[in-house]
């Protein structure tokens, strides 16, 4: 009997001790969240959209889909034949006037030579004063008309610039070092000044541009460390970057799910560690290694 009596005891003391330390709160050492944003690859700068700087008919398409290109390298014209026709005229013009301007210089140099005789004679007695006021005169007249020609000349030279430059405007340039990524003209095709005729991507190192939740606000910083990982390919090993700006703009989020497009977010650019060879606009999702 006794050994019932200290078995049920025993039992007893277990039951409490079981319940006691069902109460007793666990301690759990989590880690702490580690920001992630979505984000696309991006060219500094981003990409070079090539309008044609006037409206009118593609003559040449003078590069081809992934040429390389230098600064200044003629990507296309233009029919220009009005504006080739304008600018002779206007070199013409140009032409005319200097002529006359130089006929009326000589004009004046005898102008001031007779001038000046005929102003001698009359103080010396050997001529009347009206001859001298007359030649004089004359020289004034001269003078008018010089002023009159230097006018038209320099008017037809501004017109001779402005069909330069609407000569120049049928020519379509690269700005910048870079690759013809996409040509949306052929020759005979209309160009117009609103749609990009070429898309070029410039010879630029490639960024990561992420959105950061506002949550993250304080948890990433400038130099931060990160790995970009593609959202088509996950099982490739991910690649190091790092933080080189953080926006001081909240916005609406662009690449997150459809349910989450209310929340802002903060445009975060990063680097490669080494240079990468990725398309862009391929979507990433970047693990930074925030601080806390």
């Amino acid at each position: 009997m006794r050994s019932l009596v200290s078995l049920l005891c025993a039992l007893s003391l277990a039951c409490l001790a079981a319940c006691s330390d069902s109460h007793t709160p666990s301690v759990k050492n989590e880690e702490p969240f580690t920001p992630i944003a979505r984000g696309k690859i991006d060219i500094e700068g981003g990409l070079l959209n090539i309008n044609a700087p006037a409206d009118g008919v593609f003559s040449e398409i003078d590069v081809h889909i992934g040429a390389a290109i230098k600064a200044g390298s003629v990507l296309a014209k233009l029919n220009a034949d009005q504006e080739s026709l304008a600018l002779e005229l206007a070199t013409a013009e140009v032409n005319h006037a200097q002529l006359a301007m130089n006929a009326l210089t000589n004009r004046v140099k005898n102008a001031e030579q007779l001038a000046k005789r005929w102003a001698s004679a009359a103080q010396q007695g050997a001529a009347e004063q009206v001859q001298a006021d007359e030649a004089q005169q004359n020289l004034n007249q001269l003078h008018a008309e010089i002023d009159n020609a230097k006018s038209v000349l320099a008017m037809a030279n501004i017109k001779r610039k402005q069909m330069q430059h609407a000569l120049a405007l049928r020519t379509l340039y690269a700005p910048q070092d870079a690759e013809v990524a996409k040509i949306s003209a052929q020759v005979g095709t209309f160009a117009s000044s609103t749609n990009p005729a070429f898309v070029l991507l410039p010879n630029k190192p490639l960024i990561i541009r992420a959105e950061l939740n506002e949550s993250f606000i304080g948890q990433v910083k400038p130099g931060a460390k990160a790995q970009v990982s593609f959202e088509a390919t996950p099982q490739i090993a991910q690649i190091e970057a790092h933080v080189v700006y953080i926006g001081s703009l909240l916005e609406t989020g662009h690449w997150g799910e459809e349910q989450q497009q209310t929340n802002r977010v903060v445009e975060c650019i990063l680097e490669f560690d080494q240079a990468q060879h990725y398309l862009v606009g391929q979507n990433v999702m970047v693990k930074f290694h925030a601080e806390h």
